[in-house]
C-alpha cells in the first residue's frame, strides 16, 4: 500500500480485523463439514459462509451509522461497501471487499472529513485448515 496521508495502520489493522472474521468463520465451516472425504469447499460451506457474511456486513454497517451520526464522531471508523463478490471454486473461496475508511479529523481537508476507498481480496484456500 501506498502512503497516503491521514491514513494507514488503523485501516490495515480494520482489513484485518474482517479477514480474521472470515478466515474462522471458514475455518469453523471447514472443520465441521459433513463430507470429510474430500479436501475442499462445498456448496453448502460456500452458502452458509455467504449468509453469514451478509450479516457480519449488516453488523460493520450498523456500527458505522452509529458512528456516521454521532454528535461526536471517532476519528477513524469504515464500512463496508455492499458490492461484495463472493466466488469459489474448488477449494478457495474468494471474497473482494471495498472498504471506505473515514478519517474524521484530517489535516488536509477543509471540513475534516477525508475518505479512503480501498478494495481487498481475500483468498482463503482449504489446504489452510488441513494438517
Amino acid at each position: 500500500m501506498s502512503i497516503i496521508l491521514g491514513f494507514g495502520s488503523t485501516e490495515k489493522n480494520q482489513r484485518k480485523i474482517v479477514y480474521d472474521w472470515i478466515f474462522e468463520n471458514l475455518k469453523k465451516k471447514f472443520l465441521n463439514r459433513e463430507d470429510k472425504v474430500l479436501d475442499s469447499f462445498d456448496e453448502n460451506i460456500y452458502n452458509k459462509f455467504k449468509s453469514d457474511f451478509k450479516e457480519y456486513q449488516k453488523k460493520i454497517y450498523a456500527e458505522y451509522e452509529k458512528a456516521d451520526t454521532s454528535e461526536k464522531k471517532p476519528e477513524r471508523y469504515y464500512h463496508i461497501n455492499y458490492g461484495v463478490r463472493i466466488a469459489m471454486n474448488y477449494d478457495t473461496i474468494f471474497v473482494r471487499i471495498k472498504f471506505w475508511h473515514i478519517n474524521s479529523r484530517h489535516p488536509f481537508s477543509p471540513d475534516g472529513i477525508a475518505l479512503l476507498i480501498y478494495t481487498e481480496t481475500f483468498v482463503i484456500s482449504a489446504e489452510e485448515f488441513t494438517d
